[in-house]
């Protein structure tokens, strides 16, 4: 029986309870994640000791020890090649196959699991990055102004913007495009945010319009025709285009930019938009000298997956990917900043009743120990305990 406990939660108690859920989740458009106990917030394993030093220097030690002995794609994808086999890292797993995470909801669950699922559209493809910089921190770089890390956030930035566009509404009075009022939501919050930055820094007073007045002339009455469908981007870079370019000005002559190579290409469309955060990030992180405020940023900066080509045959099994969580390596003994960071909304959380019944009804259909790992121990160690269950029923 499928029952609703809240708004974004609802339990089952069998696969077939389980299997009619999906059918609001199809694979193509969410990921999920399997947990065996509930807990407040889904955790990285390096985040999950808040006095642990750098975990990248462990792993960076790792690389040191074995580098020598791994092929060159393990090499490109480190950092996923060190979590598969137990370190401490920023990146928390996740799979398109809704029934792998159902297993490990099950797996070793004393009482309920738990299952999550994330819609895949939201977040921002940083595998290409990673391929290039395979230990460093990606947020790092992008604080850095790294050209390759600008780009490729700005460019999947774009698809993920864009992509919200086809995500329609259908109301008695048009299409209301929920994506593109997102959009615009995060560009009046990070402009205002910007602006806020910029005066109290510099003591000036740039533009005194509130988020709320903003909003209303970007959205306006929130209804789509034919003119708002613009080819090259949404409607808050036409509707105020003075207004983001005088800010855009002020802020790439400020000293806290200067020496970023981003800010000497064209500058349009998503890019306001990575600029203004960029402005923020780094008035907080330089001028302020601290990361107190970052955490206010988290909701800004766009949740990251990163899908590697690895050699570890259990990654494939469980056609596995992982959440990149941002974090900045020079911190040494992390913060709340990460923890927020990777505090990434589900749009369902289901609660698993009877795993042990549910693990064997998994296993009738082929989703085991033996096949979700897929090495010899484990497999050993699925026919062994079977063995074992099926002398106990005699």
């Amino acid at each position: 029986m499928i029952e609703k406990i809240s708004p974004d939660t609802i339990s089952i108690e069998n696969l077939a309870d389980y299997i009619e859920v999906l059918g609001s989740f199809p694979s193509s458009d969410f990921i999920f994640r399997g947990e065996y106990a509930k807990y407040e917030r889904r955790v990285a394993s390096a985040f999950r000791d808040k006095s642990t030093t750098n975990f990248m220097a462990t792993v960076n030690r790792y690389y040191s020890m074995i580098g020598h002995r791994i092929s060159d794609i393990d090499k490109q994808h480190f950092l996923a090649f060190a979590r598969h086999h137990g370190i401490a890292t920023n990146l928390i797993d996740v799979s398109t196959n809704p029934l792998s995470s159902l297993f490990f909801a099950c797996d070793d669950a004393k009482e309920n699991g738990y299952v999550y699922i994330y819609d895949n559209r939201s977040f921002i493809d940083i595998t290409n990055i990673i391929e290039i910089f395979p230990r460093e921190s990606i947020f790092d770089l992008f604080l850095s102004g790294n050209k390759i890390a600008v780009k490729g956030i700005v460019s999947e930035m774009r698809r993920l913007i864009e992509g919200n566009r086809g995500l329609l509404q259908f109301t008695e009075h048009g299409a209301n495009m929920v994506g593109m009022n997102y959009s615009n939501q995060l560009f009046c919050k990070i402009y205002c945010d910007a602006r806020d930055k910029y005066n109290e820094k510099n003591q000036k007073v740039i533009d005194p319009i509130t988020y709320d007045e903003l909003l209303t002339n970007i959205i306006g009455d929130g209804v789509v025709r034919g003119m708002d469908l613009q080819p090259n981007f949404h409607k808050a870079i036409y509707a105020e285009q003075d207004r983001f370019t005088e800010l855009l000005n002020a802020i790439c002559a400020d000293d806290i930019m200067k020496g970023l190579e981003v800010l000497e290409e064209p500058i349009e469309g998503i890019m306001y938009y990575v600029i203004f955060l960029l402005y923020c990030l780094r008035v907080d992180v330089l001028h302020k000298a601290n990361t107190s405020d970052l955490d206010n940023y988290s909701e800004l900066f766009p949740p990251m997956i990163y899908k590697p080509e690895v050699t570890v045959e259990r990654a494939r099994l469980q056609q596995g990917f992982f959440i990149y969580v941002p974090y900045r390596a020079a911190q040494g003994i992390f913060t709340d900043m990460e923890i927020d960071m990777q505090n990434i909304t589900h749009v369902q959380a289901i609660e698993v009743k009877n795993p042990n019944k549910i693990l064997r009804e998994l296993d009738n259909v082929g989703v085991n120990r033996g096949t979700i790992y897929g090495d010899f121990d484990s497999i050993a160690r699925y026919l062994t305990e079977k063995q074992k269950a099926s002398r106990n029923s005699l």
